[in-house]
């Protein structure tokens, strides 16, 4: 700040400060306190002490209504600054939690704007408390000045509710004091409209108030319950809440405390100083710092260019608009500040903020990858694949097969992106791409079918494997296991495993219908005949988008899917022979303990070949079963 405006840089009280000399008067029961160094009445006034600090603050503009920049500034402090003590100790604030007013998704990609109030009683927290808060949001979000309402959903905002014991903020020279929160005075640096609170007393509030919320404040404000004009910023945006200017206020000292924009009215003579960090003010009477902008003809503001005069300054130190918010109120943000406060919001808002996993191939008959922007009245979406974009594929979802693509692996990606013209640099923090390695599938088909597991016996016909070429849901009404010569139908038990690229279905039979019991095994047999499976198509559904086969699978119905059985038949050649009849007597009479022992020819699955199953296979010896 310039000598007419000057920066307030405040310290902790130390051993520097003269000490008070107290008087006592007899007419009345206050005590007057006499302070000779102006820093260390400025600090008893609101409240300090040793080890509080303040950040420096800049000062809102001028209120409209003041005429030349001498309006606000003032004197030192009268000598004698008199203070009413409490008869006994008080409480100064009570924070009671905080209130979530606008909920526009997760606070992980949200900027999570955070309200205090000080100077608000108990009885004002719901009613004149609520009432800044939200008129405040409200403009912001609706009425105020881009860019905020174009970006409204990507904030949050949480109201901070603190009692304050009085209404209102000190006014020290006028020998105003209240006993609030965060100790708001007027006066601030010597400057009328500066309004400063104790930031030691705000964290505390703010941090307890949170405590365990799963956020934290990333943009904060601080409303004054007072309708005198003023406001501050620092890591508060601090605003007069009652004040008829409050909520210009509030966005103006907000440039500050979260988009480090500067000042841009001036003040002194001559700046002599080094190229300033923020991006609204340059040494540079070119206007380098925002070459991009210059010759815009900006609505509401008119040429971007460089103007003599800013950051307390009138020469030596150029702006980038003639007026705009950050010279008087009432007005646009420029260009260069609007879209400072765009990249911010990116900084802390991604343009996602959700998406289908990427860390494993998504497969499927017609696969669908989705993302959730935040805001799609603000962003657009471009799908590609293997690179190039797909025409009209503009959605938050993206289905492949429904685009016309064949089965086969493919690289598929997303672009959100914000495509506004207010970003001239940095324009990819707008943006963000996501990939996903897919594999688009044929329907499911049945890839084989094995009989007792692929051995070729039929002497026992004990399960039946059924193997999909892809990851299906199947149960036992998937399957129809008929036999042909009686029209039986076998009730079935199916269990499923999985292999590298698809789903087996076990089938194994129940005890009914066609059905040999084995009970000492519990591994029951067909009995002797042909037989026919039908997977019906229906039934039959990936695991992964729900989709069935395209028709009915039916084996058995060839001679060459020998899905038959006879007892005796060790080969599976439809017949019981001599090499049939020499293998049985190579097992007969042996127990499971045996390693002779060939359970193909155990059809009472009593654990042996004994004299019964010698007399069931010679009651089929020399006998075929005809397909």
């Amino acid at each position: 700040m310039s000598s007419r405006f000057p920066r307030a840089t405040f310290f902790p009280m130390s051993r520097s400060f003269h000490r008070p000399t107290i008087v006592r008067h007899r007419r009345t029961s206050r005590l007057r306190l006499h302070f000779e160094p102006l820093e260390a009445r400025r600090l008893l006034a609101a409240g300090f002490s040793s080890g509080e600090s303040i950040d420096p603050a800049t000062a809102p503009p001028i209120e409209s209504t003041a005429i030349g920049a001498d309006r606000w500034k003032i004197g030192p402090f009268e000598p004698q600054v008199q203070l009413s003590l409490p008869a006994g100790d008080s409480s100064p604030s009570q924070t009671t939690g905080f209130d979530t007013v606008l909920d526009n998704g997760p606070s992980d990609n949200r900027v999570d704007l955070v309200i205090l109030g000080d100077g608000y009683t108990a009885s004002q927290i719901d009613t004149v408390y609520a009432n800044h808060v939200n008129g405040m949001l409200e403009y912001l979000f609706n009425a105020g000045q881009d860019p905020y309402p174009r970006y409204a959903n990507f904030f949050n905002a949480h109201r901070i509710n603190t009692v304050s014991n009085e209404s209102g903020a000190d006014q020290p020279p006028n020998e105003i004091f209240v006993d609030t929160a965060f100790d708001a005075y007027y006066f601030c640096g010597n400057i009328e409209r500066l309004i400063c609170i104790n930031n030691t007393k705000a964290n505390n509030a703010k941090n307890t108030a949170l405590a365990g919320a799963g956020f934290s404040a990333e943009m904060q404000f601080v409303s004054v319950n007072d309708s005198k004009y003023g406001g501050s910023g620092g890591s508060y945006a601090v605003f007069a809440g009652a004040n008829s200017s409050a909520n210009e206020l509030a966005l103006h000292e907000v440039a500050h405390s979260f988009n480090n924009l500067a000042d841009e009215y001036g003040g002194s003579p001559n700046y002599t100083g080094s190229e300033p960090p923020e991006v609204n003010v340059t040494t540079d009477p070119q206007g380098s710092k925002w070459q991009r902008w210059l010759g815009y003809d900006q609505p509401g503001i008119g040429t971007i260019d460089t103007y003599e005069g800013a950051r307390y300054f009138d020469q030596g130190i150029f702006r980038p608009s003639h007026n705009s918010k950050m010279r008087n109120l009432g007005r646009p943000f420029d260009a260069v500040s609007r879209e400072k406060i765009i990249l911010d919001i990116y900084e802390l808002v991604d343009p996602v903020d959700d998406w289908l996993d990427n860390t494993q191939t998504i497969r499927g008959i017609a696969p669908e990858v989705w993302v959730r922007a935040v805001d799609l009245d603000v962003q657009d979406i471009q799908w590609s694949v293997d690179g190039v974009e797909v025409f009209g594929a503009t959605d938050e979802s993206f289905n492949l097969r429904d685009a016309g693509f064949a089965p086969g692996n493919y690289d598929v990606s997303v672009r959100v992106y914000d495509p506004t013209d207010w970003v001239r640099h940095q324009s990819s923090k707008l943006e963000q791409t996501i990939h996903w390695t897919v594999q688009v599938q044929s329907p499911p088909q049945v890839q084989s079918v094995q009989v007792n597991g692929g051995d070729p016996s039929r002497s026992l016909v004990t399960s039946i494997q059924v193997t999909f070429d892809t990851f299906v849901d199947v149960s036992a009404s998937s399957f129809l296991l008929s036999n042909r010569q009686r029209q039986q139908g076998i009730e079935l038990e199916v269990t499923t495993s999985s292999t590298a690229t698809g789903t087996v279905a076990d089938l194994r039979f129940l005890p009914g219908n066609s059905v040999l019991q084995r009970q000492a095994t519990g591994t029951h047999s067909l009995v002797d005949g042909n037989y026919t499976l039908r997977v019906i198509a229906s039934a039959v559904t990936t695991t992964v988008g729900d989709h069935p086969m395209p028709e009915d699978d039916l084996f058995g119905d060839q001679a060459a899917d020998a899905l038959f059985r006879l007892f005796g038949d060790r080969d599976g050649d439809r017949d019981v022979d001599g090499q049939d009849y020499g293998r049985f007597g190579q097992t007969f009479l042996q127990s499971a303990t045996s390693d002779r022992f060939d359970p193909w020819f155990d059809e009472d699955g009593d654990g042996d070949v004994d004299g019964q199953d010698y007399g069931r296979l010679g009651q089929r010896f020399l006998k075929t079963i005809p397909f």
